[in-house]
């Protein structure tokens, strides 16, 4: 039981609560959600006669798509996510602040951010990011276009202010997301780009951030986007599919406690959590982006506080990917789907297959276990000077590919001036440049954190690898309950699983279970 606060820290603690919330708020979608309800209950201010509405409502500057004529208000085209990027950061910054100055000893959480944790999360953030700036890259909205003009079912729902319209769009969209989301943990070219957000062994908002960068090289369009085609408009799917990702901002945090009267239909960060985590009962859990209805439905649902569980959750993938490098984080489960599991299923089904052997049990959590350990791969610089220098190299070009991400103007102006020009040819290219300089950077962060791992490091060895381990990482479900893991780690928290209910009911220690190795010579076990 935590010891009371005094009343000082108890004022400074719910203060900052209440900022974090609000800041949530606006980082979680809030200026879209009451726009567009607005718009559609005929309450939409103009400009003038809503100043104050829409000063509330985007308070670092109102969207030039706002106007006096509500008749040329097009809300779905406001760029929300650019809006939400600057509450992303305050959000990052309150939640990092209130568990390592505000809260007592006994109530943080058990699993608290780390910097090279913190930092690989972001990196591969601003790849993510990045790489949507690559035109010949991008070919889910030319597709969308493509089957909405020629193969739309209706033309009835092509308004975006009428409310059935909007509403149906968020409540399919959703539900697409929710199959798109259980299917990435089931066949192994979808665990390609999703095994990158799970990759992380934290749980905090900076994992939130952690995101694929080649995305478009998995089929994930079909499963998500391709049925609304039907129906909606690009920009309407857009927005909502916008909608959709940031309000799974906040459901990243452990400083949320469960709710459980707003579980019963929507997503929190209590039930998300469980998703994230790689003990047995955690794995493919809580697919839901939204609303959790879907998970009710169709059996995936698992609350945080389990009856017949009582064992904290671990986060991560299994085994763990025991690399900060970003583009080994991108590309490993590649490399297993390619090399690694061919060798014990034929290689025209593997895409469509689980990544693991056929009889393959996923291990418990525990302190004596290779594959699912309760320790964390945790690298840091040898001294502070090489702290220092990582993290001046690692702000420097945060600092920059800010400024060129959020000042779509300067973007232009260094178009231009490189290439004489502003088309999408240019900025595609400059774009590229700045992919490079971004991936060049962060490799050597990274590889930074682990010189005090392995010493000196080879330039190969930095690029694929950043010191860490080399083996492949799994997580999701076989959808029937077995498989691999999901995300986070701890550091000296062995104890905490020395009365694993789990282990207890398998009627197995853990170094019995079968696992297989990392990289198996055969399809059996080793």
């Amino acid at each position: 039981m935590p010891a009371p606060l005094n009343l000082t820290r108890a004022l400074i603690l719910y203060t900052c609560y209440l900022i974090f919330g609000i800041s949530l708020l606006y980082a979680s979608g809030l200026p879209f959600l009451v726009t567009c309800v607005a718009e559609q209950t005929n309450s939409l201010p103009g400009l003038d006669d809503g100043e104050t509405f829409y000063k509330i409502l985007f308070p670092l500057g109102v969207p030039e798509e706002i106007t006096n004529d509500q008749a040329t208000v097009d809300l779905i085209g406001i760029a929300y996510l650019s809006i939400a990027i600057p509450f992303f950061v305050l959000s990052i910054l309150i939640e990092t602040f209130i568990i390592f100055v505000v809260l007592p000893e006994d109530r943080k959480p058990l699993h608290t951010a780390r910097l090279s944790d913190s930092i690989g999360s972001i990196g591969l953030g601003i790849l993510q990011v990045l790489s949507a700036r690559l035109l010949f890259l991008q070919w889910f909205e030319p597709l969308y276009t493509l089957i909405y003009d020629n193969f739309r079912v209706t033309d009835a729902l092509s308004d975006p202010t009428k409310p059935f319209t909007w509403w149906s769009c968020l409540i399919i969209a959703d539900f697409l997301y929710y199959w798109f989301h259980r299917f990435s943990h089931q066949y192994s070219w979808m665990w390609t780009t999703h095994a990158v957000h799970h990759s992380s062994e934290e749980y905090n908002l900076t994992t939130a951030l952690r995101q694929p960068a080649l995305d478009f090289f998995a089929p994930s369009f079909l499963i998500s986007s391709a049925a609304a085609a039907l129906l909606f408009p690009w920009p309407l799917f857009s927005a909502h599919a916008t909608f959709n990702l940031l309000y799974q901002f906040w459901i990243h945090t452990q400083l949320v406690p469960p709710l459980p009267w707003v579980e019963t239909i929507f997503n929190t960060p209590s039930l998300h959590a469980i998703h994230h985590g790689r003990n047995i009962r955690a794995l493919g859990k809580n697919y839901a982006a939204i609303l959790i209805i879907w998970d009710r439905m169709f059996g995936t649902f698992e609350p945080l506080i389990s009856s017949g569980d009582s064992s904290p959750i671990f986060f991560g993938i299994i085994p763990q990917l025991k690399s900060l490098n970003p583009v080994f984080a991108n590309l490993h489960h590649w490399h297993h789907m390619i090399f690694v599991q061919t060798r014990w299923q034929k290689w025209y089904t593997v895409p469509f297959r689980h990544w693991t052997p056929n009889d393959a049990k996923c291990p418990e959590v525990s302190k004596t276990s290779k594959m699912n350990p309760a320790s964390k791969f945790d690298p840091r610089p040898p001294t502070l000077a090489w702290k220092v220098y990582a993290l001046v190299q690692f702000s420097t070009m945060l600092f920059g590919v800010g400024i060129f991400l959020l000042d779509t103007e300067s973007s232009s102006e260094i178009s231009s001036y490189m290439l004489g020009g502003d088309s999408g040819v240019q900025t595609t290219c400059v774009s590229l440049s700045v992919v490079l300089m971004a991936l060049w950077t962060l490799s050597n962060v990274t590889s930074i954190f682990t010189l005090g791992i392995s010493g000196t490091i080879s330039t190969r060895r930095s690029l694929l690898y950043g010191g860490g381990g080399r083996g492949y990482s799994d997580g999701g479900d076989n959808g029937d309950g077995t498989g691999t893991g999901n995300n986070d780690r701890v550091e000296n928290l062995e104890a905490a699983l020395l009365d694993s209910s789990r282990a207890k009911s398998t009627g197995e220690p853990h170094s019995e279970i079968k696992t297989w190795s990392w990289y198996p010579k055969s399809g059996k076990y080793e």
